[in-house]
């Protein structure tokens, strides 16, 4: 059998260990290739500053998709969704909905529902393949993954998640802390952390003041090209 160029040299690189990138096609010792591709094909991280989801692809189409369309007619605020706008209408009158165990205020009576449950232990969404109930439907979606076996895999480090967007938050990791608090300027890979580091650390506990100021934060930080 004649065999091709094409296979003589990939035997010759298995033979002299020396692979290929998957990126840029330079050949490298097997225990080097992986240290390469993270230093110099490290992924990008796009922290989309309208609505902090956070991509590494296709962010420009995505903002697109994302403009505004509802202006506050009491600030220059502009919001992608009605509902969005009509929960920051209300951050004008003031928080209205007050649990009356500890106090706490919300915006929504929705938000204080979903309070409530702290105190009363109360787990409404069941999973249909075991026995663990949540507290919202949310919870219990993110939970019934775990049940389809998919798994998502690192490209840097090939670590495994059982959730796309814990290999998300994961990958912040590897390009350091690229958020900042506005307040104190420590840093934070990700963007529920900052929010916890906010309402803990600089007691606001309103929750579309404390989303307001994360979103100022992510702005601060910019985006990758």
């Amino acid at each position: 059998k004649k065999v091709s160029r094409r296979e003589k040299e990939g035997k010759l690189e298995v033979e002299n260990n020396q692979f290929p990138c998957d990126y840029c096609k330079k050949l490298f010792p097997a225990n080097k290739l992986q240290q390469h591709k993270s230093r110099y094909h490290r992924p990008k991280i796009f922290l989309c500053d309208i609505c902090q989801d956070v991509y590494r692809t296709h962010l420009k189409i995505h903002q697109t998709s994302r403009r505004a369309k509802f202006g506050c007619n009491q600030c220059d605020k502009t919001f992608m969704h009605k509902g969005s706008l009509t929960l920051h209408i209300q951050k004008h009158i003031g928080p209205k909905n007050e649990c009356n165990i500890c106090q706490k205020r919300y915006v929504r009576k929705i938000d204080l529902d979903i309070h409530m449950r702290n105190h009363s232990g109360d787990l409404p969404y069941k999973c249909c393949k075991c026995d663990k109930a949540f507290m919202t439907t949310s919870a219990l979606r993110k939970h019934e993954i775990l049940h389809s076996g998919v798994r998502y895999k690192c490209d840097i480090c090939n670590k495994e998640y059982s959730h796309p967007s814990k290999l998300t938050r994961h990958i912040l990791y590897h390009t350091g802390l690229p958020l900042k608090c506005a307040i104190c300027n420590k840093g934070f890979a990700e963007p529920n952390k900052i929010r916890r580091h906010i309402r803990t650390v600089h007691k606001l506990e309103d929750i579309s003041r404390v989303n307001e100021l994360t979103i100022k934060v992510s702005k601060n930080v910019g985006h990758s090209k």
